[in-house]
C-alpha cells in the first residue's frame, strides 16, 4: 500500500511548474499542535541559548514547507542551523539583557531590528521554489526596513494604526522578494486588527492558543498573492 501523506501534502502538483502562474493566494498547511510545538521549541531554545540555532531552524523551516503556491506547488526549505546560528545564539542572548538588564540601548536596537532582517534575508535566500526549483532571495535594503519598522513601532502609540503600518510593511517585504514568482500582501488594516484582538482573547484563556496561532497563520499566509505575470 502507499505510504500515507502527511497533512496538506499534494503530490500530484509536487512538480508542477511555476511559469505562467495566474495571480492567487499562498496557502499554508499548518496545523494547530505541530506550529505550537515548535514555536515552544523555538521559545526554550532561546532561553538554553545552545539549541536555539536547531529550535529555530525547525520552526522556519515547518512554515516555509508548510505553504503552498497557488497552483500547489509546495516550497523547499534548505536552510540549516549553522547557516547563520551566530545570529539566533545573539538572539537568544540578548533577550537576558533585555530582561535582566532593561536594555534599551545599542543591544536593543540589536536585537529587535538587526537580527531579525539577518534572518529574513536567510529564510528567504533558502526558500527554494519546489523541488529541485530556484531559490528565492531579499533585495529589500536595511535602511527602508528600518524606516518601516521604527513606523511600525511608533504606531504602536495610536493603539489602533499599527495595522495599517503593519499592512504596508508586510506589503513592501513581500514585492522585495525576488525570484521566479512576485509577491504581495493583500491583507487589511481593519482584518489585522480584529484577528489580532481575537487571538489576544484566545491567549487570555490559554488552552486556545495552538488553534488561535494557527488559524492567524494560515490567514496571514493566504493574504499573500504570489504570480509569474508581469506586473501592471
Amino acid at each position: 500500500p502507499a505510504a500515507q501523506r502527511p497533512p496538506g501534502a499534494v503530490p500530484s502538483v509536487r512538480t508542477a511548474p511555476v511559469e505562467n502562474l495566474a495571480a492567487g493566494p499562498l496557502v499554508s498547511t499548518v496545523e494547530p499542535f505541530p506550529l505550537f510545538g515548535r514555536a515552544i521549541l523555538a521559545w526554550l531554545g532561546n532561553i538554553f541559548v545552545v539549541p536555539s540555532p536547531w529550535t529555530s531552524a525547525n520552526y522556519w523551516k515547518y512554515l516555509g514547507e508548510s505553504t503552498r503556491l497557488p497552483n500547489g506547488a509546495p516550497f523547499v526549505f534548505e536552510g540549516k542551523p549553522q547557516d547563520i546560528w551566530w545570529v539566533f545564539v545573539l538572539e537568544a542572548l540578548l533577550i537576558y539583557s533585555n530582561v535582566v538588564a532593561n536594555d534599551s540601548g545599542f543591544l536593543a536596537l540589536l536585537g529587535n531590528i538587526v537580527l531579525p532582517f539577518l534572518v529574513l534575508r536567510w529564510f528567504c535566500e533558502k526558500l527554494r521554489v519546489g523541488p529541485g526549483g530556484p531559490f528565492l532571495s531579499f533585495a529589500g535594503e536595511f535602511f527602508p526596513y528600518l524606516g518601516w519598522v521604527a513606523l511600525v513601532f511608533v504606531s504602536i502609540f495610536t493603539i489602533v494604526g499599527w495595522a495599517w503600518a503593519l499592512q504596508y510593511y508586510l506589503d513592501w517585504v513581500c514585492r522585495n522578494v525576488a525570484g521566479p514568482v512576485r509577491f504581495s500582501f493583500k491583507g487589511k488594516g481593519l482584518d489585522i486588527l480584529w484577528r489580532c484582538a481575537v487571538v489576544a482573547v484566545g491567549f487570555a484563556f490559554v488552552i486556545p492558543i495552538p488553534w488561535a496561532l494557527a488559524w492567524l497563520t494560515r490567514w496571514f499566509v493566504s493574504q499573500i498573492e504570489a504570480t509569474t505575470q508581469p506586473a501592471a
